[in-house]
């Protein structure tokens, strides 16, 4: 797919949800099975385009959301489950809008620290350097497993502090 066509699967701008395009193939990649297992690709999507558009918030230089298209490009790599996308790849996506290299390196690393689904073993890397390779999984994350888990551990951890009646 040419590197500028990502944008066509996304919705108009401050629309949520994915766009009818974007569903059809996620509609394909649901029907195939990893292991036995279904994967429920329009939750997993939906979610890390959310995670995209609250980071590009921050990067007032990527005004033709860069990170979304990043966000899909890794998506459409990703088929079948096992495959991968390279930064190469990710960077060749969004460079015919030509985006601040710094803020779009800094987006992306956000979005590796932030992402529910971008599977672990690509995601740490040393020296605060982006990854090399990268792969939306059908499994949680450590970054959710942790945060659920701390929700579980804060919403045990309240004391009811009315008085005995």
């Amino acid at each position: 797919m040419p590197p500028h066509r990502c944008k066509m699967f996304l919705k108009k701008l401050g629309e949520e949800g994915l766009s009818d395009a974007t569903r059809d193939l996620v509609d394909i990649a649901d029907a195939q099975s990893a292991d036995g297992q279904m994967v429920a690709w329009t939750g997993i999507l939906t979610r890390e385009l959310t995670f995209a558009r609250d980071i590009q918030r921050d990067f007032p230089g990527l005004t033709n959301r860069e990170l979304e298209q990043a966000v899909l490009t890794t998506f459409f790599h990703s088929q079948p489950i096992g495959q991968r996308a390279s930064l190469r790849a990710l960077k060749l996506a969004v460079a015919a809008t030509n985006p601040d290299r710094i803020e779009l390196e800094k987006a992306m690393f956000r979005w590796a620290e932030e992402s529910y689904w971008l599977d672990d073993k690509f995601t740490a890397t040393e020296g605060g350097a982006l990854p090399e390779d990268w792969r939306l999984g059908n499994r949680p994350n450590l970054t959710q497993i942790h945060r659920e888990k701390k929700r579980q551990v804060e919403a045990d951890a309240r004391i009811d502090c009315r008085a005995p009646q």
